[in-house]
């Protein structure tokens, strides 16, 4: 057994607890969105799930023309899924409802250690490991959603 596999395992899941109880004040379970937002989300979820589709059907159209051999498994859900929640993602930022009322700099630091963490999974393409690609798409996910953040937040101070 790889050992290492299950070290990694374990640290992450102990850094998402530490996270987490960190992260969780108490008695703040609300999430704190405005109606308008809630609406606005409701349609950026709309939007994801329609991307996501899009994208399986996209895979399968590919599959069917060039054959169901040449693409890695894991593309299939790694691939539409990063899709899906990309789009959602940009949609709630853009129309600014992807941030409750009482979120602020604590989420930005948390996406940014997720962040990190998927940095060094993704450093296994290097090392040839197969399922590191999904480490990938998670950066992409959370660096391509922390720079959306940063610059809205951004062209907000300027107004």
């Amino acid at each position: 057994m790889n050992y290492s596999y299950l070290f990694g395992v374990l640290v992450g899941i102990a850094i998402g607890i530490i996270l987490l109880i960190a992260f969780r004040k108490k008695g703040d379970c609300k999430e704190g969105y405005d109606e308008r937002q809630l609406i606005i989300r409701g349609k950026a979820y709309q939007y994801g799930f329609f991307s996501i589709l899009i994208t399986l059907i996209g895979f399968a159209c590919i599959a069917e023309f060039i054959g169901t051999h040449s693409i890695d498994p894991i593309l299939y859900i790694a691939i539409p899924m990063t899709v899906g929640l990309f789009v959602f993602a940009m949609y709630a930022i853009i129309k600014d409802a992807f941030l409750g009322m009482r979120d602020s700099n604590r989420m930005l630091v948390l996406y940014f250690c997720v962040l990190v963490v998927n940095a060094f999974g993704a450093y296994g393409l290097v090392k040839g490991e197969e399922n590191a690609i999904l480490n990938l798409c998670m950066c992409f996910l959370f660096g391509s959603v922390l720079i959306a953040l940063l610059i809205k937040r951004g062209l907000e101070k300027e107004r």
